[in-house]
């Protein structure tokens, strides 16, 4: 008896037919990416082992030589770099102070201490005006951190001997 009674046939509402066909469309499309690439790698694959074939057709006995004393010259430098980074460079000083010298100022000794960056100038000049001109020369450079003038005296010869202590930043001395 179940057949007398007609059921109502069910419709499908048309926006899941096209989500159907939509999802059915993108898979297609999907597919023939995936293929698409999966050729192009391959592609890409065989031209590459081409190159490196050439390139290994091309390395003779000189060139692998050659190859081998540049890496053994590159490990020479690299294992000597630590060295050099800590290097010191104390002779610095004298561009500095051939730059940075009043033409009528003279310095007579001169000594570094490197842990403390300082150095001690001892020297003469005619007059007080080019002392202090060359000790404003010295402020305004940036590598001095502090300068201090000390035992300033009158010579025999009539000039003005003194000493300056100049306390440098430690970047004038690295490599």
């Amino acid at each position: 008896m179940t057949g007398i009674i007609p059921r109502r046939v069910q419709t499908i509402p048309t926006w899941h037919k096209a989500l159907f066909y939509f999802l059915i469309f993108l898979l297609i499309v999907l597919a023939i990416i995936y293929f698409t690439l999966n050729h192009l790698q391959g592609e890409a694959q065989v031209y590459f082992d081409g190159i490196e074939k050439e390139l290994s057709e091309m390395e003779t006995p000189a060139t692998l030589a050659l190859e081998t004393e540049v890496f053994s010259y590159k490990k020479r430098i690299d294992d000597f770099a630590p060295f050099l980074e800590k290097h010191v460079f104390s002779s610095r000083i004298f561009e500095f102070l051939e730059n940075e010298t009043h033409p009528k100022v003279f310095f007579l000794r001169t000594s570094l201490d490197l842990k403390s960056s300082v150095v001690s100038l001892s020297g003469i000049t005619d007059n007080f005006l080019s002392l202090g001109q060359q000790l404003s020369i010295f402020k305004k450079q940036e590598m001095v951190e502090s300068l201090g003038l000390s035992n300033i005296s009158l010579s025999k010869r009539g000039g003005i001997e003194f000493d300056i202590n100049i306390s440098f930043n430690k970047k004038l001395f690295e490599y």
